[in-house]
């Protein structure tokens, strides 16, 4: 479909989608989820393939969540509803996997995660890092570190003012 065809599709149905009529505004709903299901797929493939197979279905409506999400705020004449889309439905995993699978805010997914990519960053280089080493290269207080640390089910022992890790 050309650039052309494919701007006035969707500008009838975020016109539909806007209208106060409810069949419309199903009708409009419709065809952004199916003419969309494919793409969302993709995405899944792309930023949670670990988890596509397992929360497949959850991961799917996740992402007709992020649709829905896209639509209230999308302007035909600025782009196309994929390009739009595309955070919205990445937000929506993302918020999935967290609180469904992680157990935990986004927020501390994040703070976890950026403290794991430090730590097997220095194992990496074969460095003997302490919990100052934790600290400095994520930018975090001590105390945000250790209540992270702890929440991973990490023991921390300190021996002589520098802290080692223990995995369990």
């Amino acid at each position: 479909m050309d650039n052309k065809k494919r701007k006035e599709e969707e500008k009838h149905y975020i016109d539909l989608y806007n209208s106060t009529n409810t069949n419309a505004r199903g009708i409009a709903v419709d065809y952004f989820y199916f003419k969309h299901e494919n793409y969302i797929k993709k995405l899944m493939g792309e930023f949670c393939p670990t988890y596509k197979v397992k929360y497949y279905d959850d991961l799917l409506s996740s992402g007709k969540v992020g649709i829905m999400e896209a639509l209230q705020k999308f302007d035909p004449e600025k782009g196309r509803f994929t390009t739009w889309s595309k955070r919205y439905i990445i937000h929506e995993f993302l918020n999935f996997l967290c609180e469904i699978v992680f157990q935990c805010s986004v927020y501390y997914a994040k703070l976890q995660n950026k403290i794991r990519k430090v730590i097997k960053k220095l194992e990496l280089e074969g460095i003997k890092y302490t919990f100052e080493d934790i600290c400095e290269q994520t930018g975090l207080s001590k105390k945000i570190v250790k209540r992270e640390l702890q929440m991973q089910d990490m023991v921390i022992l300190s021996f002589e003012q520098d802290i080692q890790y223990i995995y369990y």
